[in-house]
């Protein structure tokens, strides 16, 4: 869960977000370290030098990364594997009728297979698989050539 994106943020609250120990050091807390993630959602948070509570709005210890970002067809019936890397609940979309996913939903690490049905439309198609968890969202473009 994210931390909040207004108001007053305490210790308390960077720790019960990001983990730690007492007696609580807000050096400990720079994005990349020891307990905040190096991820886009954190990028308000500095990775050195002064560092400040509001610094912490929106911070969140949540990771979500998928592999591959991209991925192209051959042309016929093809089918590939997303692998995710969380630690949070997902859920998958995609926006083509061509495109079918395994799964629509899962938590922490898992995997999915994707299904790309034959392409006789004359040209290029292009699609989306979308895995969002957390407030974060990652995409695999998808390119299938005509058959």
């Amino acid at each position: 869960m994210a931390l909040q994106n207004g108001g007053a943020i305490s210790l308390l609250d960077i720790q019960n977000e990001f983990g730690g120990s007492n007696p609580i050091n807000i050096s400990e807390y720079y994005r990349g370290g020891t307990y905040v993630p190096n991820i886009s959602a954190n990028s308000s948070i500095p990775t050195g030098g002064t560092i400040s509570f509001n610094d912490f709005y929106g911070g969140t210890n949540t990771s979500l990364f998928i592999s591959p970002p991209s991925y192209t067809g051959n042309g016929f019936f093809d089918t590939f594997t997303i692998t995710v890397t969380s630690n949070t609940s997902w859920s998958v979309t995609d926006n083509r009728s061509w495109i079918s996913t395994s799964v629509t939903s899962g938590s922490g690490n898992g995997s999915f297979t994707v299904s790309i049905q034959k392409n006789n439309s004359g040209t290029t198609n292009f699609g989306t698989v979308v895995v969002s968890g957390g407030g974060i969202a990652r995409s695999c473009s998808i390119t299938q050539p005509d058959s």
